[in-house]
């Protein structure tokens, strides 16, 4: 990341403390000055690096004496965008809004985080994680899956019913082309067929069993998948909406809010 595009960022938080006794400095050349005290703390993968003595912790580089590296200085393989979200989190201050943090940085936080073992982060990056299941499925959906995050995958999923797929906008530069450019062609036919499959059901119960459907409202059916419901019994809100043209009934045009 340049310089320009690091400070145009508001997200972006240098971290130059003047008691601080440690920098870490990102892989595209930021030095954060931090305390060792705040991060171990937060991480014991750092409490155990700090409690080495400083000959045996790997990859540190020497005291410089210069500017204001005058502290060791640790180089990470993040970017600075990535390690100042993180630091962010370790710190003790109010949580950044969700928003703040886009899927592709609550990506590279999560495996962050994983890494050195702080669980703040990694909590709150899961439940931004979560919003972002509701607002954009499929991507969330495809990120999900490369960090083997089941449950946020199968919700994912669930939640996509609620979209196109494939999308109406297929240009290389709309976001859902290049989220689904990401996934794995396994990835893909998974999703095609989970959602083949629960259009399958859904017609099939609509001809053989109305008592499923609740009535319509606002020209949308709500359908109670049996097979969802039986492998989480009493989740009500496991449900697939679908609307109905009712003069060419039980065709489902398309799945929808």
């Amino acid at each position: 990341m340049s310089e320009e595009a690091v400070m145009s960022d508001e997200s972006f938080v240098r971290f130059d403390r003047p008691s601080g006794d440690i920098v870490l400095r990102s892989s595209d050349g930021h030095a954060h000055r931090v305390h060792k005290i705040i991060l171990s703390e937060a991480s014991p993968f750092f409490a155990t690096m700090f409690s080495l003595p400083q000959t045996q912790m790997v990859g540190i580089e020497p005291v410089c004496g210069a500017d204001e590296l005058d502290v060791p200085v640790v180089p990470v393989t993040e970017d600075s965008r990535t390690l100042s979200h993180l630091l962010r989190l370790c710190y003790p201050s109010p949580l950044p809004p969700p928003s703040s943090l886009s899927l592709d940085e609550v990506e590279d936080v999560l495996a962050a985080s994983s890494k050195y073992e702080v669980e703040v982060a990694r909590a709150f990056c899961m439940s931004v994680l979560e919003s972002h299941v509701k607002s954009e499925p499929i991507a969330a959906y495809g990120l999900a899956l490369r960090l083997h995050l089941k449950k946020e995958a199968c919700a994912a999923a669930l939640e996509s019913l609620k979209h196109d797929f494939p999308p109406a906008d297929t240009s290389d530069d709309a976001p859902i082309s290049k989220a689904i450019a990401r996934m794995s062609g396994t990835a893909v036919y998974r999703l095609i067929q989970y959602r083949e499959a629960c259009k399958a059901i859904a017609l099939r119960q609509f001809t053989h069993d109305l008592p499923v459907l609740k009535p319509p409202r606002n020209g949308v059916m709500v359908y109670i998948c049996p097979k969802c419901s039986d492998q989480e019994p009493g989740a009500n809100t496991r449900y697939l909406p679908f609307k109905i043209d009712v003069a060419r009934a039980p065709q489902v045009e398309r799945v929808e809010q």
